[in-house]
């Protein structure tokens, strides 16, 4: 049971980093003008780029941090803290730096494809969301646990599909107050996730504050 507990703490660690809802103002935003099938091309384009992006972290984030010389511990006090940056952002509902520009908008309002760039990376699949598939990736030892590691990505890629290919059915449903609210759950749930990376690598570099 305990297994279980750990592996949706993970998937529901990363959603709330990738934050899907949260993307959905923009997204429904850049493609007003768009026609039904080109939305479901970027929407097919747009997950299908979280899952690499998270998987090629998983895989080989770890082993780029080691080229680097920084040591995952480390990585992850400097990971919890940008994660801790965001997730008040988003308590007080709004769209993190970290994420997302003006700027950055007012490039890819200009775009034809925006699938990859801005949708996938970086509001999606981001800065904070890259740190976090590590920092979980660091706690799978075995081919076994890899594999569901994988899935669960996969399973974030589906959320992150489901979730835009209903963009219109869910901005109305929701409205501005409903999708506040869903990210400041969201910014909450990933402040605890947040500190646990921080003081788990607190702990590690300085084993006397465990007593």
């Amino acid at each position: 049971m305990g297994e279980v507990t750990f592996y949706i703490k993970v998937f529901v660690g990363i959603v709330s980093v990738v934050d899907p809802l949260g993307v959905l103002p923009v997204f429904i935003g850049l493609t007003e003008d768009f026609e039904t099938g080109e939305k479901r091309r970027i929407i097919r384009r747009t997950s299908i780029s979280v899952v690499v992006i998270l998987l090629l972290s998983a895989y080989i984030g770890e082993y780029i941090l080691s080229l680097l010389g920084i040591d995952v511990y480390s990585f992850k006090i400097a990971g919890g803290i940008v994660l801790l940056m965001m997730s008040l952002e988003m308590l007080q509902a709004r769209r993190p730096g970290t994420k997302y520009t003006e700027e950055e908008h007012v490039e890819a309002s200009t775009k034809q494809d925006i699938a990859v760039v801005p949708l996938a990376l970086p509001l999606l699949a981001g800065p904070g969301a890259i740190s976090t598939v590590i920092m979980f990736s660091h706690r799978m030892h075995s081919f076994s646990s890899m594999f569901l590691y994988s899935l669960i990505i996969v399973g974030v890629g589906a959320v992150v599909y489901v979730t835009m290919f209903f963009a219109d059915e869910l901005g109305d449903l929701l409205g501005n107050t409903g999708m506040n609210i869903a990210n400041r759950i969201m910014g909450l749930l990933l402040a605890a996730i947040s500190v646990q990376f921080i003081l788990e690598g607190l702990l590690y570099k300085f084993p006397i504050l465990g007593g």
